[in-house]
């Protein structure tokens, strides 16, 4: 019987141990050639290392390739972005004419980029209270028809730019006359009355003066479209906090865990409207609180008043097991806070790692574990790759990658399945004591 009961202790130890240890996530997601790949630390991960142990996540993370633990790099999340460039070529004019209206040639520039454009021509002129109607050709192919002008005098507008399309070589020519059609016309008071107030188009066309139109330069505007790398936008998390109201200093605190996770603002939920507070931010220091940051809460809805705000800022990332918010009620009424009452902003991290077709990736968080020591050639070939290929995994049944609600709330497996198998192991043993016992 003892022999049983030993056998019994040491097995359900071992099981449950082994769970309670470590955490497994399945990563989702194949590559086609083997190439860096990155999976973001969701912040439910953070929760799963230990508690109140510094840089916890970092220590106990681990990233396996069919059972066998590979090199990886905890980086800030980047995201790619298109973004549009441009700079502007002056033309060489070449050609002017006056005879029928101001006839203008000019020469476009080569460039180098392969994807670039001309997209916009800019007429640079001395005068105001002008308008002209601008055709504009390339060769004999009439690529764009404008218009630009000035009405300072009587309104705060101009207009000397026009949208094109040109190519990236070739004789430019422009031809500038006044509006004389009644399209032109209608297209010129249509662009008054848009832009000023008040002012009635005839007159001011009627008004501007009839003059020879000067020139100083043209100059075509080249754009082209460019991928930069930008950190990815934070995490938003709302969790629980306990809340608690001195009625002595006259002050509210909300102390929340944060399970070290990289926090670059923090805040509060409520639908009072009407209040404002001073409030501070406080972190643990040598057995008290000590402040980190601090700024105004507050919401005025009010006639004529409206302003909302918040969120407190803690000027960088801080990584703290628990956090305060603290609150100076003053004389006022307490302000009451929703039942997530906290809210956070994350920022986002990846584990990236070098990934091979075919195989069988998993996430784990093994409690306890020290930091890993990695290749160092291979940490900066991983770490110079800017747009890794993204895998993912699932949390837990319960607790999405779309964003966190309150950490605490969400269940918990481990426990769980530690019960389980101890449960089961028990009635294995049982059955064993009854068969002995028999015999």
């Amino acid at each position: 019987m003892n022999k049983l009961f030993c056998i019994f202790a040491a097995v359900s130890v071992a099981v449950c141990s082994s769970f309670a240890d470590m955490v497994t996530h399945e990563i989702e997601g194949e590559v086609k050639e083997t190439c860096v790949a990155a999976v973001g630390l969701h912040p439910f991960l953070y929760s799963e290392a230990t508690k109140g142990r510094e840089n916890a996540l970092a220590s106990e993370l681990r990233i396996y390739e069919d059972g066998t633990a590979v090199p990886y790099v905890i980086r800030r999340q980047m995201i790619r972005k298109q973004v549009e460039r441009s700079c502007q070529h002056t033309l060489r004019i070449t050609k002017v004419d006056e005879k029928d209206g101001l006839l203008i040639e000019a020469e476009l520039p080569k460039t180098d980029r392969k994807d670039s454009r001309f997209s916009r021509l800019q007429i640079n002129t001395p005068l105001t209270d002008f308008e002209q109607v601008v055709t504009v050709k390339v060769g004999d192919e009439v690529k764009a028809t404008g218009a630009i002008c000035d009405y300072s005098r009587y309104a705060s507008f101009r207009r000397t730019e026009i949208p094109v399309s040109l190519p990236s070589s070739g004789t430019l020519r422009l031809a500038f006359a006044r509006p004389v059609s009644e399209v032109e016309a209608a297209q010129f008071e249509r662009t008054i009355s848009e832009n000023s107030s008040g002012v009635e188009a005839k007159s001011i066309r009627r008004a501007v003066q009839e003059r020879p139109f000067r020139i100083d330069s043209i100059r075509v505007v080249e754009t082209w479209n460019e991928f930069v790398f930008e950190p990815a936008p934070h995490w938003d998390l709302e969790t629980i906090a306990e809340i608690v109201r001195n009625a002595e200093t006259k002050t509210t605190t909300l102390d929340f865990e944060t399970f070290g996770m990289p926090l670059s603002a923090v805040g509060i939920n409520t639908k009072d409207e009407n209040f404002s507070r001073t409030a501070r931010v406080l972190v643990r220091r040598n057995g008290g609180w000590a402040r980190i940051a601090d700024g105004r809460i507050k919401v005025v809805n009010l006639p004529g008043k409206k302003e909302k705000a918040l969120e407190i800022s803690l000027g960088r990332e801080v990584r703290e097991p628990v956090m305060r918010i603290e609150l100076d009620d003053g004389d006022n009424p307490p302000v009451l806070f929703e039942k997530l009452a906290v809210s956070c902003k994350i920022v986002p991290y990846d584990a990236a790692f070098i990934a091979k077709p075919g195989k069988k990736y998993e996430l784990r968080i093994e409690q306890g574990a020290d930091l890993p020591r990695y290749d160092q050639v291979v940490r900066e070939y991983i770490a110079e790759v800017k747009d890794p290929v993204r895998l993912d995994y699932k949390v837990t049944a319960e607790f999405g990658v779309d964003g966190p609600t309150a950490t605490w709330l969400v269940w918990n497996p481990i426990p769980t399945i530690s019960l389980v198998v101890f449960v089961l192991l028990a009635v294995v043993c049982f059955w064993l004591f009854k068969s002995t016992g028999k015999n």
